[in-house]
C-alpha cells in the first residue's frame, strides 16, 4: 500500500511540474514552501529546487513501524538533504520520527481566540451565539474524518460534561461522512 502512494507521486509529478511552472509566472517569487504531508516530498523538493527558497515539512501521521523500511529510509533521507524543518502535529507523532539531520518541533495544531472569547470570523463559520464568558470552550477544528480522532473528541466532551457543566465543546469543520 505505501509503494502505492509512492507510485502516485510519481505519476502526478509531471503535472505538478507544470503547475509550478505556471505558479512561478503568475506569482513570482516565494518565501518558504511549506509541504502538508511528508508523502509529497518528491514535489516538495522539486518545489524547492524551481523556487530556490526553504522547504518545511509537517507530518501529520504517525509513523510507527513503518519508519524501518526500504522506502521509508529513503523517504526520511530525502527529507533530511532537502526539508529545512520538520514539524509535528503531536509529541506522539514526533516520537515516531527517526533521526534526522534537521530540526524537528512539535507544534500543536490550534486555534487563538481573541481575549474577549470568539472572533467575529469564528462566530460566522460555526453560526453560534455568544458563548457564555464563565465557559471554558475546547474545539476540534479540521476535517470531521473518524481518523482525525473526531470520535474520541465527543467521547471525551461526554465525560468532561458529567462533572463540568460550565464547558462548551465545539466541533468545527467539514468533510462530513
Amino acid at each position: 500500500g505505501r509503494w502505492l502512494v509512492a507510485a502516485r507521486e510519481l505519476l502526478l509529478l509531471p503535472g505538478t511540474f507544470i503547475s509550478m511552472r505556471q505558479a512561478r509566472r503568475e506569482i513570482g517569487a516565494i518565501d518558504l514552501i511549506h509541504l502538508n504531508e511528508i508523502t509529497g516530498i518528491i514535489a516538495g523538493s522539486l518545489a524547492k529546487r524551481h523556487w530556490g527558497c526553504p522547504l518545511i515539512v509537517h507530518i501529520r501521521a504517525h509513523m510507527g513501524d513503518q519508519s524501518r523500511g526500504l522506502r521509508s529510509r529513503w523517504l526520511w533521507r530525502m527529507i533530511s538533504r532537502t526539508a529545512a524543518h520538520c514539524f509535528c502535529i503531536d509529541g506522539t507523532v514526533r516520537a515516531t520520527v527517526p533521526p534526522v539531520d534537521i530540526p524537528v518541533s512539535v507544534i500543536h495544531n490550534s486555534l487563538k481566540l481573541d481575549n474577549k472569547g470568539w472572533s467575529a470570523s469564528l462566530n460566522e463559520i460555526t453560526n453560534l451565539g455568544k458563548i457564555p464568558s464563565s465557559d471554558d470552550v475546547v474545539a476540534i477544528v479540521g476535517s470531521l474524518l473518524e481518523v482525525k480522532g473526531v470520535r474520541e473528541f465527543v467521547n471525551a466532551a461526554i465525560q468532561v460534561c458529567r462533572n463540568r457543566p460550565n464547558v462548551t465543546f465545539l466541533i468545527v469543520g467539514g468533510a462530513v461522512r
